[in-house]
């Protein structure tokens, strides 16, 4: 009697690419001038849109989700200054997302 386990060597139908972690750059250290807080703000930008995965439209062209903006819903929201209810902004609240991969198909509806 063999004392190995049993194993498959057919391969799955779908096998699809898995997305590669983001490289996240290097966060420079502002030393007060104009240029280097620039240089911050900057790469704290590229940061969080690398850990967020936005990517540019050529970048969403080849793979991942994109988002389906016909179908976005939004609503128009009064934020008031809670000192004084005189003073308030009206601000677009998105309220309805949807995304689609476009290599696998597959979709990730968001509601509020």
């Amino acid at each position: 009697m063999p004392t190995t386990a049993p194993a498959c060597h057919i391969s799955p139908e779908n096998q699809f690419d898995q997305p590669a972690a983001p490289t996240i750059p290097n966060i420079p250290t502002p030393d007060g001038s104009n240029a280097s807080m620039l240089a911050a703000i900057m790469a704290l930008k590229a940061a969080v849109e690398a850990l967020a995965g936005l990517r540019t439209k050529d970048d969403q062209k080849k793979k991942g989700f994109t988002e389906d903006r016909p179908k976005r819903k939004t609503d128009k929201v009064k934020v008031r200054n809670p000192e004084d209810q005189d003073q308030f902004v009206e601000v677009e609240r998105i309220i309805h997302l949807e995304f689609t991969d476009k290599k696998t198909g597959q979709r990730i509806i968001w509601s509020r």
